[in-house]
């Protein structure tokens, strides 16, 4: 778990993937970057929205990690987060 990132020496809160948020992806809401990668896990509908209800940081942590992963998370696991993180700050100009 990094937290946020230093832009130019200062802390940017906004760059938290655990930073409540609130985005939409196929019709479906997301509270965190966080949120989305990890329901993003397992291809197991019922494990994903448990995942998804969870919450924003270490609730979606920790539900994501109690999920069968899906047979191709190492192939695109950055892939998701890239699409976490695309999502939430097109979906929320105050972040961007």
């Amino acid at each position: 778990m990094g937290g946020p990132l230093k832009i130019d020496g200062e802390e940017a809160p906004e760059t938290d993937n655990f930073l409540p948020c609130r985005f939409e992806v196929n019709d479906k809401k997301y509270c965190s970057a966080e949120n989305y990668f990890q329901s993003m896990k397992t291809t197991n509908n019922h494990d994903h929205e448990k995942v998804r209800i969870s919450g924003p940081g270490e609730e979606a942590w920790e539900a994501g990690s109690k999920v069968t992963l899906r047979p191709d998370w190492d192939r695109v696991k950055v892939r998701i987060m890239y699409e976490a993180n695309l999502n939430k700050f097109s979906q929320n100009e105050d972040l961007r």
